[in-house]
């Protein structure tokens, strides 16, 4: 489709790599995106959010290991990017290490200056998995009340 016609015209555009990647795990696609998101690093390999996206590819094409080795090498390549710490908390979830989680998600935040509605997800997730139900709960809240301002995936409100 179109990715790959930009690709032709543009082989080296790193970010054409990285959304064609973005579409092909949405797609279902996983090691195929990751092995683009791997070209779009190959080409830029100092942007934060292709570094970022990296480690979100190798967590959906199963290695999650993997996945926070690259988010911490984000991290020293660029510590004030919010982004790496929300999707490291992502990871952390998938595996199931609430804790850590929650501690990201909370830099993420912090970095941020408010609270994004995907944080505020994240949060509750990790509140709810460490059971703190009335802590996941305030955060639900929190995003049925942004909803009201501004979109609000019904995506994270269903998964908190």
């Amino acid at each position: 489709g179109k990715y790959r016609q930009a690709l032709q015209v543009t082989p080296r555009d790193a970010t054409a790599h990285q959304w064609y990647a973005i579409h092909l795990w949405f797609m279902g696609r996983m090691q195929a995106a990751l092995r683009e998101m791997q070209v779009a690093h190959h080409l830029d390999p100092l942007s934060p959010i292709i570094n970022a996206d990296l480690g979100r590819a190798l967590c959906y094409a199963g290695h999650p290991r993997a996945s926070l080795a690259q988010y911490r090498a984000t991290v020293v390549l660029a510590p004030r990017f919010a982004l790496t710490y929300a999707f490291m908390a992502e990871t952390d979830l998938a595996m199931g290490n609430s804790r850590q989680a929650l501690a990201n998600a909370s830099t993420a935040v912090t970095i941020w200056g408010q609270p994004s509605e995907y944080s505020l997800a994240e949060i509750g997730v990790s509140e709810a998995a460490l059971g703190r139900k009335a802590l996941a709960h305030k955060e639900l809240d929190c995003l049925a009340t942004t909803r009201h301002r501004q979109y609000v995936s019904g995506v994270l409100l269903a998964w908190l």
